[in-house]
Parts: C-alpha cells; structure tokens; sequence
C-alpha cells in the first residue's frame, strides 16, 4: 500500500512539471541594419506565464557612414511589445544588444505577428519589418 501511494505521489509531482515553452525568432532587415528579437514563453500549469526576450541589433551598413560614440536611437513594436532604447556605439563591428527582459504574466507574442524596428542615427532614419523566421 505505501508503494502505491508513493507511486501516485510522484506521478501527480511528475505530471505538474509539464509546462508549456515555445520560442518564437523574429528577424528583419533594411539597408543598413539587420534585428534578430528572440522571445520565450513558458505557460506555467497555474495558468501563468514567465517571459522572457532579447533582442540584437547589428549595423550592416557601409562602415564610413557609422562612427564609434555615435548615439543611435531604436523603437519597435510587436504584436503589444513595444519600446525604445537609446544606444552607444563602442564597435561598429559588434552587435549592439538592446536588452534581455523578462517578466510573469506579461503580453505574449503567437509568432505571426509583424514587428516594425524604426532606427535613427545622425541625420539617417531608417523603419522596416521583422517576421518570424518560422514563417
């Protein structure tokens, strides 16, 4: 008998670890920038959700036109996600990463929702598209 109840113990326990995470990449690019946006959700088995998301920007563009120190300024806006960042560049080589965040509850993407990255640097201004790349 303490076998058994052990036995339904351990598979109720087992059974509640079973949360749903999906992953969705959305990527984009213009003329002189390309953005990949990582994001993750985990529907937890109480009926909440922990996100969490990055996102990198890289500058493409033609090398002269982009200087080291210069500011950038980004915003974008998928799906209920949206927000601006201001950035330094250090190295116009490297990926400036915007940020990873995370939070509980908060808005989720369903991965086919279109996102729009507006960047202006200097006196350039530059808006496109990123979808996800499993489309």
């Amino acid at each position: 008998m303490k076998k058994l109840i052990c036995m339904f113990f351990c598979v109720v326990l087992l059974s509640g670890c079973n949360d749903d995470i999906r992953s969705y990449e959305y990527v984009g690019e213009g003329d002189n920038w390309k953005v990949v946006y990582k994001y993750k959700v985990n529907y937890l088995q109480n009926g909440d959700n922990r996100s969490e998301n990055e996102m990198r920007i890289n500058y493409i563009g033609e090398i002269e036109k982009l200087q080291d120190g210069e500011v950038i300024e980004v915003t974008y806006k998928i799906g209920q996600k949206s927000g601006s960042q201001t950035l330094k560049v250090e190295d116009v080589s490297n990926s400036l990463n915007i940020g990873s965040a995370g939070g509980l509850n908060a808005s989720t993407l369903e991965g086919s929702e279109v996102g729009i990255i507006t960047v202006s640097w200097g006196e350039n201004y530059e808006e496109f598209e990123i979808k996800s790349s499993k489309e």
